[in-house]
Protein backbone atom coordinates (compact mmCIF):
# COMPACT_ATOMS: atom_id res chain seq x y z
CA UNK A 1 0.00 0.00 0.00
CA UNK A 2 1.22 3.46 -1.15
CA UNK A 3 2.50 5.61 1.88
CA UNK A 4 -1.03 7.49 3.08
CA UNK A 5 -1.89 9.35 6.27
CA UNK A 6 -3.35 7.03 8.82
CA UNK A 7 -6.60 8.84 8.24
CA UNK A 8 -6.73 8.06 4.62
CA UNK A 9 -6.10 4.62 4.89
CA UNK A 10 -9.07 4.50 7.57
CA UNK A 11 -11.20 6.20 5.58
CA UNK A 12 -10.82 4.25 2.43
CA UNK A 13 -11.17 0.91 4.26
CA UNK A 14 -14.29 2.18 6.55
CA UNK A 15 -15.45 3.63 3.31
CA UNK A 16 -14.80 0.19 1.26
CA UNK A 17 -16.52 -1.95 4.12
CA UNK A 18 -20.03 0.78 4.04
CA UNK A 19 -20.11 0.22 0.05
CA UNK A 20 -19.73 -3.43 0.10
CA UNK A 21 -22.55 -3.47 3.24
CA UNK A 22 -24.87 -1.22 2.00
CA UNK A 23 -24.49 -3.21 -2.04
CA UNK A 24 -25.49 -6.53 -0.30
CA UNK A 25 -28.14 -4.79 1.23
CA UNK A 26 -29.47 -3.28 -1.92
CA UNK A 27 -29.48 -6.51 -3.20
CA UNK A 28 -31.51 -8.32 -0.19
CA UNK A 29 -34.17 -5.69 -0.07
CA UNK A 30 -34.53 -5.34 -3.92
CA UNK A 31 -34.71 -9.08 -4.13
CA UNK A 32 -37.13 -9.22 -1.01
CA UNK A 33 -39.48 -6.33 -2.98
CA UNK A 34 -39.67 -8.49 -6.09
CA UNK A 35 -40.28 -11.56 -4.42
CA UNK A 36 -42.89 -9.69 -2.77
CA UNK A 37 -44.59 -7.86 -5.42
CA UNK A 38 -44.25 -11.31 -7.54
CA UNK A 39 -46.63 -12.90 -4.53
CA UNK A 40 -49.09 -10.26 -4.93
CA UNK A 41 -48.93 -10.02 -8.56
CA UNK A 42 -50.25 -13.78 -8.25
CA UNK A 43 -52.65 -13.54 -5.68
CA UNK A 44 -54.00 -10.76 -7.76
CA UNK A 45 -54.51 -13.10 -11.04
CA UNK A 46 -55.79 -15.70 -8.77
CA UNK A 47 -58.31 -13.98 -7.31
CA UNK A 48 -59.12 -12.71 -10.82
CA UNK A 49 -59.13 -15.96 -12.45
CA UNK A 50 -61.83 -17.21 -9.94
CA UNK A 51 -63.73 -13.65 -11.01
CA UNK A 52 -63.55 -15.27 -14.70
CA UNK A 53 -64.87 -18.29 -13.84
CA UNK A 54 -67.70 -16.99 -11.92
CA UNK A 55 -68.36 -15.43 -15.41
CA UNK A 56 -68.13 -18.67 -17.47
CA UNK A 57 -71.33 -20.71 -19.09
CA UNK A 58 -71.15 -24.13 -20.82
CA UNK A 59 -74.07 -25.08 -23.17
CA UNK A 60 -73.64 -28.06 -25.67
CA UNK A 61 -70.30 -28.77 -24.41
CA UNK A 62 -69.30 -24.52 -25.37
CA UNK A 63 -67.79 -22.39 -23.29
CA UNK A 64 -68.84 -18.84 -23.05
CA UNK A 65 -67.55 -15.79 -20.48
CA UNK A 66 -69.77 -13.38 -19.54
CA UNK A 67 -67.88 -10.29 -20.88
CA UNK A 68 -69.58 -7.46 -18.88
CA UNK A 69 -68.45 -9.41 -15.67
CA UNK A 70 -65.21 -9.39 -16.07
CA UNK A 71 -62.69 -6.74 -14.88
CA UNK A 72 -62.24 -3.58 -16.79
CA UNK A 73 -58.60 -4.42 -17.73
CA UNK A 74 -59.48 -7.67 -19.87
CA UNK A 75 -61.81 -5.39 -21.55
CA UNK A 76 -59.40 -3.19 -22.57
CA UNK A 77 -57.30 -3.73 -25.86
CA UNK A 78 -53.53 -3.60 -25.18
CA UNK A 79 -54.24 -3.28 -21.49
CA UNK A 80 -51.36 -5.82 -20.19
CA UNK A 81 -53.94 -8.24 -19.26
CA UNK A 82 -55.42 -11.21 -20.50
CA UNK A 83 -57.15 -13.99 -20.19
CA UNK A 84 -57.23 -17.19 -22.49
CA UNK A 85 -59.54 -20.58 -21.65
CA UNK A 86 -58.16 -23.66 -23.81
CA UNK A 87 -60.23 -27.31 -24.36
CA UNK A 88 -58.56 -30.14 -22.83
CA UNK A 89 -56.67 -30.60 -26.55
CA UNK A 90 -55.32 -27.08 -25.84
CA UNK A 91 -57.53 -25.59 -28.70
CA UNK A 92 -58.49 -21.75 -27.71
CA UNK A 93 -61.69 -21.69 -26.90
CA UNK A 94 -61.69 -18.15 -25.51
CA UNK A 95 -59.54 -14.50 -25.24
CA UNK A 96 -60.57 -11.81 -23.33
CA UNK A 97 -60.72 -8.35 -25.41
CA UNK A 98 -57.02 -7.19 -23.94
CA UNK A 99 -55.77 -9.88 -25.74
CA UNK A 100 -56.84 -9.44 -29.60
CA UNK A 101 -54.06 -9.33 -31.76
CA UNK A 102 -51.42 -9.98 -29.15
CA UNK A 103 -49.09 -13.01 -30.00
CA UNK A 104 -49.16 -14.80 -26.52
CA UNK A 105 -46.78 -17.52 -25.53
CA UNK A 106 -47.56 -21.47 -25.80
CA UNK A 107 -50.03 -22.09 -23.04
CA UNK A 108 -50.12 -25.21 -21.02
CA UNK A 109 -53.24 -27.96 -20.40
CA UNK A 110 -53.18 -28.75 -17.14
CA UNK A 111 -55.17 -31.45 -15.16
CA UNK A 112 -58.57 -30.63 -13.41
CA UNK A 113 -57.40 -29.40 -9.55
CA UNK A 114 -53.69 -27.97 -10.75
CA UNK A 115 -52.54 -24.62 -10.66
CA UNK A 116 -49.07 -23.47 -12.02
CA UNK A 117 -47.45 -20.26 -11.74
CA UNK A 118 -44.65 -19.22 -14.19
CA UNK A 119 -42.46 -15.65 -13.86
CA UNK A 120 -40.77 -13.40 -17.11
CA UNK A 121 -37.81 -15.79 -16.19
CA UNK A 122 -39.60 -18.36 -18.23
CA UNK A 123 -41.38 -16.94 -20.95
CA UNK A 124 -42.09 -12.79 -21.87
CA UNK A 125 -45.21 -12.91 -19.30
CA UNK A 126 -46.03 -13.82 -15.41
CA UNK A 127 -48.37 -16.51 -15.99
CA UNK A 128 -51.01 -18.62 -13.54
CA UNK A 129 -52.68 -21.33 -15.12
CA UNK A 130 -55.60 -23.30 -13.72
CA UNK A 131 -56.84 -26.80 -14.43
CA UNK A 132 -60.75 -27.71 -14.01
CA UNK A 133 -63.26 -30.06 -15.62
CA UNK A 134 -66.56 -28.48 -16.35
CA UNK A 135 -69.88 -30.90 -15.24
CA UNK A 136 -72.64 -30.30 -17.77
CA UNK A 137 -76.02 -32.05 -17.33
CA UNK A 138 -78.15 -34.64 -18.11
CA UNK A 139 -75.17 -37.68 -18.00
CA UNK A 140 -73.10 -35.68 -15.98
CA UNK A 141 -70.32 -35.15 -18.55
CA UNK A 142 -66.75 -33.73 -18.05
CA UNK A 143 -65.71 -30.84 -20.61
CA UNK A 144 -61.72 -30.14 -19.18
CA UNK A 145 -60.56 -26.82 -19.90
CA UNK A 146 -57.39 -24.62 -18.97
CA UNK A 147 -57.94 -21.54 -18.03
CA UNK A 148 -54.61 -18.64 -17.74
CA UNK A 149 -54.86 -15.25 -17.01
CA UNK A 150 -51.25 -13.51 -18.42
CA UNK A 151 -49.79 -10.20 -17.52
CA UNK A 152 -46.84 -8.34 -18.85
CA UNK A 153 -45.34 -7.29 -15.39
CA UNK A 154 -45.27 -3.91 -16.82
CA UNK A 155 -46.96 -2.23 -13.77
CA UNK A 156 -44.63 -4.33 -11.86
CA UNK A 157 -41.40 -2.98 -13.68
CA UNK A 158 -42.79 0.49 -12.86
CA UNK A 159 -43.06 -0.01 -9.01
CA UNK A 160 -39.82 -1.67 -9.38
CA UNK A 161 -38.20 1.13 -10.86
CA UNK A 162 -39.67 3.82 -8.35
CA UNK A 163 -38.61 1.48 -5.55
CA UNK A 164 -35.15 1.66 -6.94
CA UNK A 165 -35.25 5.12 -7.45
CA UNK A 166 -36.01 5.55 -3.77
CA UNK A 167 -33.91 3.60 -2.67
CA UNK A 168 -31.00 4.88 -4.38
CA UNK A 169 -31.90 8.27 -2.97
CA UNK A 170 -31.98 6.78 0.52
CA UNK A 171 -28.63 4.83 0.07
CA UNK A 172 -27.50 8.17 -1.50
CA UNK A 173 -28.09 10.21 1.72
CA UNK A 174 -26.75 7.31 3.96
CA UNK A 175 -23.52 6.78 2.26
CA UNK A 176 -23.37 10.38 2.62
CA UNK A 177 -24.36 10.79 6.26
CA UNK A 178 -22.11 7.55 7.31
CA UNK A 179 -19.18 9.44 5.02
CA UNK A 180 -19.91 12.70 7.10
CA UNK A 181 -19.71 10.76 10.31
CA UNK A 182 -16.54 8.68 9.56
CA UNK A 183 -14.86 12.16 8.51
CA UNK A 184 -16.01 13.53 11.96
CA UNK A 185 -15.50 10.28 13.96
CA UNK A 186 -11.77 9.71 12.62
CA UNK A 187 -10.55 13.82 12.96
CA UNK A 188 -12.17 13.58 16.23
CA UNK A 189 -10.09 10.07 17.21
CA UNK A 190 -6.61 11.22 15.41
CA UNK A 191 -6.81 14.96 16.61
CA UNK A 192 -4.55 13.81 19.73
CA UNK A 193 -2.19 12.45 17.29
CA UNK A 194 -2.11 15.71 15.12
CA UNK A 195 -1.73 17.55 18.43
CA UNK A 196 1.11 15.25 19.28
CA UNK A 197 2.83 16.12 15.71
CA UNK A 198 2.29 19.79 16.27
CA UNK A 199 4.00 19.88 19.76
CA UNK A 200 7.01 17.66 18.23
CA UNK A 201 6.96 20.67 15.21
CA UNK A 202 7.36 23.31 17.48
CA UNK A 203 9.78 21.57 19.98
CA UNK A 204 12.14 20.57 17.08
CA UNK A 205 11.62 24.53 15.63
CA UNK A 206 12.64 25.74 19.49
CA UNK A 207 9.19 27.19 20.41
CA UNK A 208 8.27 25.06 23.02
CA UNK A 209 10.80 22.92 25.72
CA UNK A 210 9.01 19.67 25.50
CA UNK A 211 5.95 17.69 25.21
CA UNK A 212 3.44 19.84 27.10
CA UNK A 213 -0.43 18.87 26.60
CA UNK A 214 -2.36 15.87 27.89
CA UNK A 215 -3.04 12.98 25.92
CA UNK A 216 -5.31 9.79 25.86
CA UNK A 217 -3.92 7.11 27.60
CA UNK A 218 -2.66 4.87 24.36
CA UNK A 219 -0.75 8.19 23.43
CA UNK A 220 0.49 9.71 27.37
CA UNK A 221 3.15 6.89 27.22
CA UNK A 222 4.48 7.78 24.06
CA UNK A 223 4.74 11.28 25.00
CA UNK A 224 6.00 10.67 28.47
CA UNK A 225 8.91 8.61 26.62
CA UNK A 226 9.48 11.43 23.96
CA UNK A 227 9.87 13.80 26.41
CA UNK A 228 12.40 11.37 28.45
CA UNK A 229 14.46 11.38 24.99
CA UNK A 230 14.36 15.07 24.61
CA UNK A 231 15.29 15.66 28.14
CA UNK A 232 18.31 12.69 27.94
CA UNK A 233 19.57 14.46 24.36
CA UNK A 234 19.52 17.62 25.67
CA UNK A 235 21.85 16.28 28.99
CA UNK A 236 23.68 14.45 26.92
CA UNK A 237 25.08 17.99 24.48
CA UNK A 238 25.60 19.21 28.08
CA UNK A 239 28.10 16.52 28.90
CA UNK A 240 29.18 16.35 25.47
CA UNK A 241 30.21 20.04 25.91
CA UNK A 242 31.50 19.88 28.95
CA UNK A 243 33.75 16.70 28.19
CA UNK A 244 34.87 18.79 25.24
CA UNK A 245 35.56 21.77 27.45
CA UNK A 246 37.79 20.05 30.03
CA UNK A 247 39.58 18.49 26.76
CA UNK A 248 40.17 21.57 25.61
CA UNK A 249 41.71 22.91 28.76
CA UNK A 250 43.77 20.00 29.03
CA UNK A 251 45.02 20.24 25.71
CA UNK A 252 45.84 24.31 25.72
CA UNK A 253 48.05 23.84 28.62
CA UNK A 254 50.93 21.43 27.74
CA UNK A 255 50.69 23.32 24.01
CA UNK A 256 51.15 26.96 26.11
CA UNK A 257 54.34 25.43 27.76
CA UNK A 258 55.42 23.93 24.27
CA UNK A 259 55.06 27.37 23.33
CA UNK A 260 56.74 29.41 25.75
CA UNK A 261 59.36 26.75 25.55
CA UNK A 262 59.71 26.96 21.91
CA UNK A 263 62.20 30.46 21.79
CA UNK A 264 65.15 30.92 19.63
CA UNK A 265 67.97 30.67 21.92
CA UNK A 266 66.71 27.09 22.30
CA UNK A 267 65.32 25.92 18.58
CA UNK A 268 67.33 28.80 16.32
CA UNK A 269 65.84 29.16 13.31
CA UNK A 270 62.98 26.07 13.95
CA UNK A 271 61.51 28.46 16.22
CA UNK A 272 59.13 30.01 14.08
CA UNK A 273 58.21 27.02 12.25
CA UNK A 274 57.25 25.61 15.93
CA UNK A 275 55.40 28.41 16.70
CA UNK A 276 53.41 27.74 13.44
CA UNK A 277 52.63 24.36 13.79
CA UNK A 278 51.70 25.43 17.89
CA UNK A 279 48.61 28.07 16.28
CA UNK A 280 47.78 26.07 14.01
CA UNK A 281 47.00 22.63 16.13
CA UNK A 282 45.17 25.70 18.71
CA UNK A 283 43.03 26.75 15.55
CA UNK A 284 42.33 22.84 14.80
CA UNK A 285 41.23 22.28 18.20
CA UNK A 286 39.14 24.98 18.45
CA UNK A 287 37.28 24.65 15.20
CA UNK A 288 37.05 21.06 16.17
CA UNK A 289 35.49 21.47 19.33
CA UNK A 290 32.79 23.79 18.47
CA UNK A 291 32.00 21.39 15.60
CA UNK A 292 31.17 18.91 18.05
CA UNK A 293 29.31 21.42 20.64
CA UNK A 294 27.25 22.20 17.79
CA UNK A 295 26.44 18.55 16.72
CA UNK A 296 25.42 17.80 20.09
CA UNK A 297 22.67 20.15 21.01
CA UNK A 298 20.17 19.77 17.96
CA UNK A 299 17.02 19.48 19.86
CA UNK A 300 14.61 22.68 20.15
CA UNK A 301 17.37 24.92 17.70
CA UNK A 302 15.54 28.45 16.64
CA UNK A 303 16.02 29.11 12.63
CA UNK A 304 18.42 31.34 11.66
CA UNK A 305 17.61 33.92 8.97
CA UNK A 306 19.44 33.55 6.32
CA UNK A 307 19.76 37.07 4.54
CA UNK A 308 21.18 39.67 7.35
CA UNK A 309 23.88 36.90 8.02
CA UNK A 310 25.17 37.02 4.19
CA UNK A 311 24.97 40.69 4.13
CA UNK A 312 27.39 40.70 7.33
CA UNK A 313 29.47 38.31 5.51
CA UNK A 314 29.68 40.21 2.05
CA UNK A 315 29.99 43.38 4.77
CA UNK A 316 33.17 41.70 5.61
CA UNK A 317 34.51 40.64 2.44
CA UNK A 318 34.05 43.83 0.78
CA UNK A 319 37.21 45.37 2.62
CA UNK A 320 39.57 41.97 2.86
CA UNK A 321 38.87 42.39 -1.63
CA UNK A 322 38.31 46.30 -1.82
CA UNK A 323 40.53 46.39 -4.68
CA UNK A 324 38.55 44.61 -6.73
CA UNK A 325 35.27 46.73 -6.33
CA UNK A 326 33.17 43.75 -6.33
CA UNK A 327 29.05 44.50 -7.27
CA UNK A 328 27.06 42.16 -5.41
CA UNK A 329 23.65 41.82 -6.51
CA UNK A 330 20.77 40.43 -4.27
CA UNK A 331 17.60 37.98 -5.04
CA UNK A 332 16.77 37.80 -1.24
CA UNK A 333 13.17 35.84 0.33
CA UNK A 334 12.78 37.44 3.82
CA UNK A 335 11.26 34.03 4.99
CA UNK A 336 14.50 32.14 3.85
CA UNK A 337 15.66 30.03 7.59
CA UNK A 338 18.42 27.54 7.88
CA UNK A 339 17.77 25.18 10.72
CA UNK A 340 21.05 25.27 11.96
CA UNK A 341 23.56 27.05 14.51
CA UNK A 342 24.20 30.63 13.31
CA UNK A 343 28.29 29.33 13.44
CA UNK A 344 27.34 26.55 11.14
CA UNK A 345 25.49 29.03 8.39
CA UNK A 346 28.32 31.92 9.11
CA UNK A 347 30.83 29.08 8.07
CA UNK A 348 28.72 28.16 4.72
CA UNK A 349 28.13 31.48 4.15
CA UNK A 350 31.89 32.34 4.71
CA UNK A 351 33.32 29.80 2.72
CA UNK A 352 31.10 30.12 -0.66
CA UNK A 353 31.27 33.99 -0.59
CA UNK A 354 34.81 34.09 0.19
CA UNK A 355 35.26 31.82 -2.94
CA UNK A 356 33.30 33.88 -4.83
CA UNK A 357 35.29 37.24 -4.13
CA UNK A 358 38.38 35.45 -4.47
CA UNK A 359 37.90 34.05 -8.34
CA UNK A 360 35.45 36.72 -9.29
CA UNK A 361 35.93 39.27 -11.91
CA UNK A 362 34.03 41.86 -10.83
CA UNK A 363 30.11 40.44 -10.10
CA UNK A 364 28.51 38.22 -7.80
CA UNK A 365 24.96 37.48 -7.04
CA UNK A 366 23.53 36.27 -4.26
CA UNK A 367 19.59 34.30 -4.68
CA UNK A 368 18.22 33.21 -1.30
CA UNK A 369 14.42 31.32 -1.82
CA UNK A 370 12.61 29.35 0.84
CA UNK A 371 10.96 25.97 0.04
CA UNK A 372 7.30 25.82 1.34
CA UNK A 373 6.60 22.69 3.86
CA UNK A 374 4.41 21.50 6.69
CA UNK A 375 6.49 19.97 9.01
CA UNK A 376 9.73 22.54 8.05
CA UNK A 377 10.32 24.97 5.26
CA UNK A 378 13.50 24.02 3.28
CA UNK A 379 15.96 26.41 2.06
CA UNK A 380 17.63 26.72 -1.49
CA UNK A 381 20.90 29.73 -1.72
CA UNK A 382 22.63 30.22 -4.77
CA UNK A 383 26.07 32.37 -5.33
CA UNK A 384 27.17 32.93 -8.34
CA UNK A 385 29.66 34.81 -9.85
CA UNK A 386 31.70 35.94 -13.36
CA UNK A 387 34.94 34.04 -12.63
CA UNK A 388 36.56 31.42 -14.50
CA UNK A 389 34.23 28.40 -13.58
CA UNK A 390 34.73 25.00 -12.99
CA UNK A 391 34.93 22.52 -15.73
CA UNK A 392 32.44 19.64 -15.32
CA UNK A 393 34.71 16.95 -14.83
CA UNK A 394 36.09 18.85 -11.59
CA UNK A 395 32.60 19.57 -10.30
CA UNK A 396 32.86 16.75 -8.00
CA UNK A 397 36.26 16.69 -6.79
CA UNK A 398 36.23 20.29 -5.71
CA UNK A 399 34.09 19.19 -2.77
CA UNK A 400 37.35 16.56 -1.85
CA UNK A 401 39.24 17.51 0.70
CA UNK A 402 42.94 18.84 -0.44
CA UNK A 403 41.20 19.53 -4.16
CA UNK A 404 41.92 23.06 -5.07
CA UNK A 405 39.98 25.75 -7.79
CA UNK A 406 43.58 27.04 -8.45
CA UNK A 407 46.64 26.31 -7.63
CA UNK A 408 48.25 29.72 -7.96
CA UNK A 409 45.59 30.77 -4.80
CA UNK A 410 46.77 30.52 -1.52
CA UNK A 411 44.80 27.47 0.86
CA UNK A 412 44.74 24.22 1.98
CA UNK A 413 42.08 22.91 -0.50
CA UNK A 414 39.56 22.46 2.75
CA UNK A 415 36.90 25.29 2.54
CA UNK A 416 34.53 23.76 0.35
CA UNK A 417 35.02 19.94 1.71
CA UNK A 418 34.17 21.78 5.04
CA UNK A 419 31.10 23.44 3.86
CA UNK A 420 30.54 20.27 1.82
CA UNK A 421 30.36 18.54 5.02
CA UNK A 422 28.54 20.81 7.46
CA UNK A 423 25.51 20.79 4.51
CA UNK A 424 25.40 17.57 4.53
CA UNK A 425 25.27 16.97 8.33
CA UNK A 426 22.51 19.65 8.66
CA UNK A 427 20.37 17.74 6.04
CA UNK A 428 21.62 19.29 2.74
CA UNK A 429 24.06 19.14 -0.20
CA UNK A 430 26.31 21.33 -1.70
CA UNK A 431 26.26 21.41 -5.77
CA UNK A 432 28.86 22.90 -7.82
CA UNK A 433 27.36 24.99 -11.42
CA UNK A 434 27.24 27.54 -13.80
CA UNK A 435 26.31 30.56 -13.39
CA UNK A 436 24.71 32.73 -16.29
CA UNK A 437 27.41 34.52 -16.66
CA UNK A 438 29.70 31.41 -17.36
CA UNK A 439 31.11 31.71 -13.78
CA UNK A 440 31.20 29.48 -10.76
CA UNK A 441 27.20 28.92 -8.76
CA UNK A 442 27.18 27.18 -5.71
CA UNK A 443 23.91 25.69 -4.95
CA UNK A 444 23.51 24.79 -1.46
CA UNK A 445 19.94 23.21 -0.89
CA UNK A 446 18.34 22.07 2.37
CA UNK A 447 15.04 19.90 1.35
CA UNK A 448 11.49 21.11 3.06
CA UNK A 449 9.73 18.28 5.26
CA UNK A 450 6.35 17.43 4.59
Amino acid sequence: MRNWSLRARLLLLGSASVIVFLGFAWAALERAFVNDTAANLRTSLDAELYAVLGAMEVQGGRARILDERLATALNVPQSGRVAVLIDGRGREVWRSNSGVGLALPPLEVLAPGRGAFATPEDGDWYRYAFGFAWVVEPGNRLFPFTLSLLDDGAALQSRLGKFRRRLGLWFGVAIGLLGIGQFLILSFGLSPLDRLGRELVRVEQGRQPRIQQAYPPELARLAARINQFIASERAAGRRQRRAFGDLAHSLKTPLAVISGLADERRLGREAATVDEHIARMNRIIDYQLQRASRAASWVGREPVEVNPLLRQVCASLDKVYADKGVEVSWRPDEAARFHGSADDWLELAGVLLDNAYKFTRRRVQVTSRALPGEVRAGLEVRIADDGPGIAPERRRTVLERGARLDERVLGQGLGLAVAAEIAERCGGRLEPGESEWGGCEMLLHFPARN
